[in-house]
């Protein structure tokens, strides 16, 4: 674009194609994400070869785990989904690797963390000698250890203690560290989610995020309650910052999420 104005025209003319491929997009099943292009099923398939700890299931160890948790990173047996979606979406985000729509988003996320990588945060303080459900574990005890990991977070490791959850929650997304992101988003609450900081001019981590055009991490927030109307000290939205990275799978993101949101 040669000029300002042309650059903003040309990006709302995206925006406007984007909200229209929307509007026109019948599947509910990727709603509120970008975009109508799915992952193949080879990926999904490489999800569970290629993730170390994702041959089997993140809490019982039961094999070849068909459902995940996206917002967790994880993989789990279809017993343990059912616990899952019992905990609410704001705690577990459950899809089936076989009969849901897997936007690259989904994926983005999903081969950026795994079950490994997930144990290393919600069972970091798990007590010596602590039995962990196996596959033939009664439904029960798998109820009481899926809560006690996730729920209560018995178990999370800990921040560094000079630091807030909304600290160490921009100190991962400076670093592009998704695992750090994950333990920090485990232990913030909305308003951490959404701390508007003096050292960011206001931005909270979701502008952030936008701002540097990552998408996996802006996806993250948007699954832990970011706000994408908050102004920051300029009066700048998130989608704004996003329109500035120059980056269209976060424009697209964003948008989606918004239209989700109020529709």
């Amino acid at each position: 674009a040669g000029s300002a104005e042309d650059r903003d025209e040309w990006v709302q003319a995206i925006e406007q194609q984007i909200l229209n491929s929307l509007q026109g997009n019948e599947s509910s099943k990727s709603k509120g994400l970008s975009g109508g292009t799915l992952v193949d099923a080879a990926s999904i398939t490489r999800l569970r070869s290629d993730i170390r700890g994702n041959s089997r299931c993140v809490d019982c160890d039961s094999p070849n785990p068909d459902w995940a948790s996206l917002n967790l990173g994880v993989l789990v047996c279809i017993e343990c989904s059912g616990i899952h979606r019992n905990l609410g979406s704001h705690i577990s985000r459950v899809r089936s690797l076989d009969l849901d729509e897997w936007p690259p988003g989904h994926l983005a996320v999903m081969t950026s963390l795994g079950n490994y990588i997930a144990n290393s945060v919600w069972e970091a303080r798990t007590p010596s000698g602590h039995r962990k459900p196996r596959p033939d574990s009664s439904r029960e005890e798998k109820e009481r250890f899926i809560h006690s990991k996730y729920e209560k977070k018995e178990w999370i490791a800990l921040l560094d203690s000079a630091q807030s959850p909304t600290e160490a929650l921009l100190d991962a997304i400076c670093r592009c560290d998704m695992a750090s992101m994950s333990l920090a988003l485990g232990h913030c609450k909305q308003e951490d989610v959404n701390c508007q900081t003096r050292q960011e001019d206001g931005r909270t981590p979701l502008h952030v995020a936008a701002a540097r055009g990552n998408t996996t991490m802006v996806q993250m927030i948007i699954w832990y309650q970011g706000n994408m109307n908050t102004l920051d000290k300029k009066g700048e939205t998130p989608l704004y910052s996003a329109r500035m990275s120059g980056n269209m799978d976060v424009l697209a993101l964003l948008t989606a999420a918004g239209t989700s949101a109020s529709g």
